[in-house]
C-alpha cells in the first residue's frame, strides 16, 4: 500500500509528533508498504534511519500550511499518488496559537481532488477554554478547526478517550474515531548505565522507581493525572522533562 503521512514537523525538528511520524513511518515501511512523508521545508535534512529499518522517502517542501499553500500541498500530494493519506495534528504546529484554518480544510480539499483515503490522527485537540477574549477566541477557532478536519476525513484517530468524547460531542456522534494511545518513543535501556546512575545522583532520588512526564507543563496538560499516579506509586519520584511555559 502506497501511505503519504503529512506532518509540519519531521526530523530534525524537535517535537514529540515529529519523533512519533518517524517512527510510524519506518514501522509502516518495515511492515511492506512504500511510505513516504510530506513536511515542512525547514526539516531539509532528514535523521538518518534506524540501522535495519525499510527505507521511507521524505519530501521537505511545504514553505506554508495556511490557506494560499493549500492548492500546492494538495498537488504534491496528487503527484505521490497515495492510497491512504495519514495527516498528524497538533494545532500549534500549523499556525501561531494553534491557529490554522489551512490545515483544517486540507482533508476536504484532498478528498475532492484525490482518490486517496484521507485519515487525521489528533494528537491534540485544542486548548481548554478559560476567561478572556483572547483564550476564548483561541478555543473557538482551534475546535472548530477540530470540527473541519475530522468532518473532512474519512477516518479519525484520536489519543485517548476524552478526545473521543470531545469529538463525539462535536460532531454530535456523527463521527466515531477510534482510539490509538501513543506510548513512549524511547526504547527501554537494559544493563547498568552509567550516564544514568550519575543522572539520578545528580537529581537526588537513588535508585528507586521513577514517574517521567516527557513534555513541559503548558497549555492543555493535566498535572493532576501525574500526581493521582504517584498516589498509587509512593515510592516512585516524579521527573519532568521539559521547559516550563513561557
Amino acid at each position: 500500500m502506497r501511505i503519504l503521512l503529512l506532518s509540519a514537523d519531521y526530523p530534525p525538528l524537535v517535537g514529540g509528533v515529529a519523533d512519533y511520524t518517524d517512527r510510524l513511518a519506518h514501522a509502516l515501511a518495515g511492515l511492506g508498504h512504500e511510505v513516504s512523508v510530506l513536511t515542512s521545508a525547514r526539516a531539509t535534512q532528514a535523521a538518518a534511519a534506524p540501522a535495519g529499518s525499510a527505507s521511507v522517502q521524505v519530501i521537505a517542501t511545504v514553505p506554508s500550511w495556511g490557506p494560499a499553500a493549500l492548492l500546492a500541498i494538495a498537488q504534491q500530494v496528487q503527484a505521490q499518488a497515495p492510497q491512504v493519506v495519514a495527516l498528524q495534528y497538533v494545532p500549534t504546529m500549523y499556525g501561531r496559537g494553534g491557529i490554522a484554518p489551512g490545515i483544517a480544510l486540507l482533508p476536504a480539499l484532498l478528498r475532492r481532488h484525490t482518490p486517496a483515503r484521507v485519515v487525521v490522527t489528533l494528537h491534540e485537540v485544542a486548548v481548554s477554554w478559560r476567561l478572556g477574549p483572547r483564550r476564548a477566541a483561541q478555543a473557538t477557532a482551534q475546535y472548530a478547526q477540530m470540527l473541519a478536519l475530522v468532518l473532512g476525513s474519512h477516518r479519525v484517530l484520536v489519543t485517548n478517550h476524552r478526545y473521543a468524547r470531545i469529538v463525539q460531542r462535536w460532531t454530535r456522534a456523527r463521527v466515531t474515531p477510534q482510539v490509538l494511545p501513543v506510548g513512549a518513543n524511547i526504547l527501554p535501556a537494559g544493563g547498568d548505565d552509567p550516564a544514568r546512575s550519575a543522572v539520578r545522583q545528580q537529581l537526588g532520588i537513588g535508585e528507586g522507581p521513577l514517574l517521567g512526564s516527557m513534555s513541559a507543563l503548558g497549555v492543555g496538560d493535566q498535572p493532576a493525572h501525574l500526581l493521582t499516579v504517584l498516589q498509587r506509586l509512593p515510592k516512585a519520584r516524579l521527573v519532568l522533562l521539559g521547559g516550563l511555559p513561557e
